[in-house]
């Protein structure tokens, strides 16, 4: 008979709870106004005195069960841009005080943010010319390299030409290295601590590890002097401390004079392989870089026997910190191995090949300039309150990819990049936090001052203290840590199982349904499982953290998300239209390119893009909007421009149009007869809105008989110029021809009379008795 009873005591707990809609039993999870009105936009809190129901709940909820309307917080607001700094882009006119300098745009932007809402702006990078550059060149000095020394000697116009090409907000300095000076990285017997090159026959430096020389100058000959005096010296083996040197040259901000707003290139020229972390331990050097400079007033790295080498995570790190980017010029026997180091040093690093005798140096400086230069790197310095995702379209072939990286840029030439910023939670005591975001290699930066919005503004009630173990606000007491119960009155100090099973005067479960666990009388769900006892199966939340998609799209029941027309998925989340698969103003699905998956394009092999748009040969999207282009640029309306009801954003231009993967043209005539050439730009946001930026260029054309005139006019004066030209050629001929005539007979008559004059002709006659007898 009582397993009868509580059997039936069962169906009714059963038959009572599945009264209760999904959005009140998701709702009833919160106790707390903030965790509340944050969950769902249809969860409101109920902060009325003495409500004895759920004070989280959809509002009609709230308000059958006794709430005033008045006493119910929602949050209201949404997610929006406040403000936003946006001055235009300004080149560089003072080397050694750039902030005047504008290569991003906005400055600053002030955005409110509610959980689950995210907001998105873009921002554009131009990289403006001349931006300074400080180029330090550091310098393998074992005596292999000694050749490459003289090389350097003969680069100075070429190298002073070099650098103006790159910015004329040059400077360079000098440094080198070797390895540090002991036992078993050097020799140190004393006579060959005079000379390290005895054993070969030679004379060279005093061992050394890092020496830097020069300071940063614009005077390229002093430079080259500096390099020219310097000589090699001689180790016992083929790794050097040139990590010691980089790292030094990092911390020594302020001896070497970097200066703080420049591109920094650091070219380390080499033939052989580096010491890294661990390997100081064989002379003694156990010590971990401090951070601190330690040249001394000749430039000697004086500590290198206190100090173990870097490893490259350390490296990495000062590199990325200090805005710095190093180049690796190696030989051929050591390129390989830098080849491998630089996959350590992402972003901040590059390697290339070093000719004999250094013969190439200047080509792989300008490489790695334009490496530092092409390759841009966006961060977002923020909490891990909120996250931050970008998008850039710099790859032309590809359009919008998720990424903060492009390779591609060039000086002058505007990059658009798009930022979403998104938070789960309100956090807790923080209405408003600041975000940086800023590139690896220039001091510029973007202030986002992010204010958070969705917490509940109940001021707290002091007369009720919650027995000093909390405060009272939005109608209950919100306890401190290790406390609970309506006043606070409950000590945590135990589990308090009892609190967790659920349980009337026949019935008890188990601790959480065995589905959890109890901490301080309070059920800590599974995953799957909901409900103050973990009673309830949980529905799949979808990418924004909504249960089966939020109301629109399905209903919890059971466990199973029960999906409303139109949408499909064990979340509810794809919609079972293709419409999103089909480009704003266009019919076709993922362009017959690709197939449609839950409201995303599977592309076809050899296509890309949002809507397949994108081979090798495709105009992309252009052909869907030419008809709205036409109707702007001739007949000055835009009954086409639209898509779903909703227009299309049109801006018309007075320049040129930088061509990308969007820009399209479209050849026209106007009335007059003139010949336009239209060319556009198409940009589809979030919200399927459609922007077209328009340039368009008209000529009136020169008529078809003109046109033939002008050819045979011109084939015919140009018949008529080659047949004067010719007789011309003729006339001169028969002139030159004549004047040697008459230069010839004069010359014989001259001669004829001259008395001295002996005729070479002699005329011989036949006796007259021969003739007869010839004739007989």
């Amino acid at each position: 008979m009582r397993s009868t009873f509580v059997c039936y005591f069962c169906i009714l707990f059963k038959i009572t709870m599945s009264a209760l809609t999904p959005q009140e039993r998701l709702c009833q999870n919160f106790g707390s106004c903030d965790l509340c009105i944050q969950a769902e936009t249809y969860c409101g809190w109920c902060f009325q005195e003495n409500f004895k129901s759920d004070r989280c709940g959809p509002l009609e909820s709230l308000v059958r069960d006794g709430c005033d309307k008045s006493n119910i917080l929602q949050s209201s607001e949404d997610s929006k841009i406040l403000d936003m700094e946006n001055k235009d882009f300004r080149g560089v006119t003072n080397p050694d005080n750039i902030e005047d300098s504008i290569q991003l745009k906005p400055q600053k932007v002030s955005v409110q943010i509610k959980a689950k809402q995210p907001i998105n702006f873009q921002f554009v990078y131009r990289p403006a010319e001349d931006y300074p550059l400080d180029l330090y060149y550091l310098m393998d000095l074992t005596e292999t390299m000694y050749k490459d020394i003289a090389t350097m000697a003969t680069l100075g116009a070429d190298l002073t030409k070099l650098l103006q090409q790159l910015s004329k907000n040059f400077r360079v300095a000098f440094g080198y290295y070797s390895d540090k000076v002991a036992f078993p990285f050097s020799r140190m017997a004393p006579h060959f601590l005079e000379n390290p090159c005895e054993p070969y026959g030679q004379t060279c430096e005093k061992p050394f590890n890092f020496v830097h020389k020069l300071n940063f100058t614009n005077d390229v000959e002093k430079f080259v002097n500096t390099v020219n005096a310097s000589k090699t010296t001689s180790n016992l083996d083929n790794l050097e401390g040139g990590m010691d040197a980089l790292l030094q040259i990092i911390y020594c901000e302020d001896y070497i004079k970097w200066r703080k707003n420049s591109r920094k290139l650091i070219v380390i020229a080499t033939d052989g392989l580096m010491h890294f972390a661990g390997d100081g331990i064989l002379v003694g050097a156990v010590k971990r870089n401090t951070g601190k400079c330690f040249l001394d007033q000749d430039g000697i790295y004086s500590r290198s026997l206190d100090y173990d080498y870097p490893s490259l995570g350390e490296v990495f790190r000062q590199l990325a910190f200090h805005k710095m980017n190093v180049l690796f010029a190696a030989k051929e026997d050591a390129l390989k191995y830098y080849e491998k180091v630089i996959k350590t040093l992402p972003y901040v690093s590059s390697v290339g090949k070093l000719a004999e005798k250094s013969t190439n140096v200047l080509n792989l400086v300008t490489e790695g300039y334009f490496n530092v230069v092409r390759n841009v790197f966006f961060v977002a310095l923020a909490s891990e309150n909120i996250k931050v995702t970008f998008k850039t379209n710099c790859n032309t072939l590809t359009g919008w990819n998720v990424s903060s990286a492009c390779d591609n840029v060039e000086v002058g030439k505007e990059y658009v990049f798009d930022v979403t910023l998104e938070v789960d939670a309100v956090p807790d005591r923080l209405k408003r936090e600041t975000i940086i975001i800023e590139e690896k290699n220039i001091a510029e930066k973007i202030i986002i001052d992010v204010e958070y919005i969705g917490k509940c503004e109940c001021d707290e009630e002091t007369e009720k203290n919650c027995s000093g173990n909390g405060v009272h606000r939005c109608g209950i007491c919100e306890c401190e840590e290790g406390w609970k119960g309506d006043n606070c009155e409950i000590s945590c100090k135990n589990q308090r199982f009892e609190e967790c099973r659920e349980k009337n005067d026949t019935y008890t479960s188990g601790t959480c349904y065995g589905r959890g666990d109890c901490e301080c009388g309070m059920c800590i769900c599974d995953e799957g499982y909901t409900g103050e006892f973990c009673q309830d199966k949980q529905c799949m939340m979808d990418k924004q953290g909504d249960i089966c998609g939020g109301l629109v799209r399905g209903i919890c029941e059971e466990g199973k998300c029960i999906c409303k027309a139109g949408f499909t998925g064990e979340d509810c989340s794809c919609p079972t239209s293709n419409k999103r698969c089909k480009a704003p103003g266009s019919d076709r699905v993922c362009s017959d390119e690709g197939t449609c998956k839950c409201g995303v394009c599977v592309c076809n092999q050899d296509y890309s893009g949002e809507f397949c748009e994108i081979c090798p040969t495709c105009k992309g999207l252009c052909s869907n909007y030419e008809d709205c282009v036409l109707e702007t640029v001739v007949e000055h309306s835009s009954t086409k421009c639209t898509n779903d009801g909703k227009p299309f954003v049109i801006r018309t231009l007075n320049q040129s149009i930088a061509v990308d993967g969007s820009t399209c043209h479209l050849r026209h005539e106007k009335e007059g007869g003139f010949i336009c050439d239209a060319q556009f730009r198409y940009i589809i946001g979030k919200d399927r809105t459609v922007e077209l930026e328009i340039y368009d260029e008209c000529a009136k054309p020169v008529q078809a008989g003109v046109v033939i005139g002008i050819i045979i006019g011109a084939v015919l004066g140009a018949g008529i110029m080659a047949i004067l030209g010719w007789k011309v050629k003729l006339m001169n001929d028969d002139r030159r021809e004549y004047a040697e005539f008459k230069r010839e007979i004069q010359r014989n008559k001259m001669l004829e009379e001259n008395p001295l004059y002996n005729s070479p002709i002699r005329t011989y006659e036949m006796p007259i008795e021969l003739q007869k007898l010839r004739r007989n």
